[in-house]
């Protein structure tokens, strides 16, 4: 996710312009509870931290931050789900072409081979196979209009070696297309509000904390992408408040992906960070709004977060996130809630091991948004057998690091539906009876990544799905029992 750094002095504007500008995209009816939520949260951070100036310590850490393309600095970095971090960029693009300082250009190249013998969604049989491509051209014009900075982001994304069998979705394939296209403000005094803030408007990716419901996609070769407005305000490593207020783009195969269509979705939120506090390490309250033209998505999302972020010291690590869902969620009722806890513990001894325990609970029908799942469920692209609605799955996860831009993970869980006469989500099987059970099965996951070189990177998996009970007696189920997916990739950065 490439980023911006914070060096200019406030633009001469104010939170009525700003407001304007967002109900200007959809409308006064849609919007009117962001701007209030907006200026309670605001209200509760501390005169004193709203007013503060940035001292040598706070400039170091936010050049260490680390984002996807639209944030903070001018790094374009590829972004590692086993170690969560991303890998900065060594811009030998902009480096060979002698750019000058005002101009960012750079770009990514991702070939994954993919394999999967066993199927599991229904009315599919046999084996299948893919070679995922996926090639990203960045560039960002920054140091010439003040504060502004302008953001442009070419995505092309396509599946080969496929045959009639092949798994071929939005998730694979969206042939050369405009992921991002948006103005920045940027300051690190925005607003007058002693902190640093930037202001997007135009198409854009976002990540929002964790990445579970709004999420710029890693491992899925294509990207969701948004059309709208994007705010944050403050410092990662004390508090920091972002919101939104987009349509999210349709993606499409072989065609531009359309501007805000007759039946969009409309998505907006709230997301308030504090690193601050006495009590625990960090603490964050998150809002989403979801409207939809069509039925079951017109709903308001009500979110907490506890955790210990992964740069804190001490080898404990722990995250507790309770979600809350109201109004038309799905056809399944009209609340749903998600639940889930993990805690780990580092050993301080060669390569750093890390056992980690986590617990997830998704309700039947519970909306999983925008988010990402291969960082803590399964490995997607043809694979993805999970999704966060319908699920319980405890586990735990092991993680070493022989070398410093090297990681080892293995990984096992299990799972069940929580409602037995719900859907098995993204398979299409489903026993309205409840007779099939509820056991779904187990996986074991293995990953390695090594940064073979500044600008590359090597990364190989492998999954083993031994189904339960419902897959095997559910109508309609695979005729085996389970499933065996390996893929091997490799990124570059230019």
């Amino acid at each position: 996710m490439p980023a911006t750094s914070l060096d200019h002095d406030a633009p001469a504007a104010s939170y009525p312009g700003t407001l304007c500008a967002l109900a200007a995209l959809r409308g006064q009816a849609r919007v009117r509870r962001l701007p209030v939520l907006f200026f309670v949260l605001l209200s509760l951070v501390p005169a004193q931290a709203r007013g503060q100036e940035m001292t040598r310590k706070d400039e170091e850490g936010e050049r260490r931050l680390k984002y996807t393309a639209g944030m903070y600095e001018p790094a374009y970095g590829i972004y590692d789900e086993i170690l969560e971090r991303t890998e900065e960029s060594p811009e030998s693009l902009r480096e060979a072409l002698g750019l000058p300082n005002w101009l960012i250009l750079g770009g990514q190249q991702l070939t994954r081979y993919e394999s999967l013998d066993g199927r599991w969604r229904a009315g599919e049989r046999g084996s299948d196979q893919q070679i995922a491509l996926r090639t990203r051209l960045f560039m960002m014009i920054k140091d010439v209009l003040g504060p502004l900075r302008l953001q442009v982001e070419l995505q092309d994304s396509r599946a080969e070696l496929t045959d009639a069998g092949s798994l071929v979705t939005t998730s694979q394939v969206n042939t050369t297309d405009i992921q991002q296209l948006h103005l920045d403000a940027a300051s690190t005094d925005f607003l007058r509000t002693g902190q640093p803030g930037i202001l997007s408007l135009g198409r854009l990716t976002i990540d929002i904390a964790r990445r579970r419901w709004v999420a710029r996609n890693n491992f899925r070769t294509t990207t969701q992408a948004f059309d709208g407005a994007y705010l944050r305000l403050g410092r990662q490593e004390r508090w920091h408040l972002e919101s939104f207020l987009v349509e999210p783009v349709e993606i499409r195969m072989h065609r531009l992906d359309p501007v805000a269509p007759a039946h969009a979705n409309t998505l907006w939120g709230f997301y308030a960070e504090s690193r601050d506090l006495p009590w625990i390490s960090a603490a964050a309250f998150e809002y989403f709004g979801h409207r939809s033209a069509g039925p079951h998505r017109d709903f308001d999302m009500l979110g907490v977060r506890l955790f210990k972020p992964n740069e804190a010291e001490g080898p404990w690590r722990y995250e507790i996130e309770s979600a809350y869902q109201f109004g038309d969620v799905s056809a399944a009722g009209r609340f749903e809630h998600f639940q889930h806890a993990e805690v780990g513990y580092t050993f301080e001894t060669a390569w750093s091991p890390q056992l980690l325990a986590r617990f997830d609970y998704a309700s039947r029908g519970f909306d999983s948004l925008y988010g990402a799942r291969s960082f803590e469920l399964t490995p997607t692209g043809i694979f993805g057998p999970f999704d966060r609605s319908n699920i319980i799955s405890p586990g735990y996860r092991i993680l070493i690091q022989p070398a410093d831009r090297m990681g080892v993970l293995v990984q096992h869980r299990a799972w069940w539906l929580a409602d037995a006469k719900g859907p098995w989500v993204g398979s299409g099987l489903q026993d309205p009876t409840g007779n099939s059970g509820r056991f779904l099965g187990q996986t074991v996951e293995l990953r390695f990544r090594w940064g073979v070189l500044a600008n590359a990177f090597l990364q190989v998996g492998y999954v083993h799905f031994a189904f339960g009970g419902f897959p095997q007696r559910v109508p309609g189920g695979p005729p085996q029992d389970h499933a065996d997916y390996a893929y091997a990739q490799i990124e570059l950065m230019f």
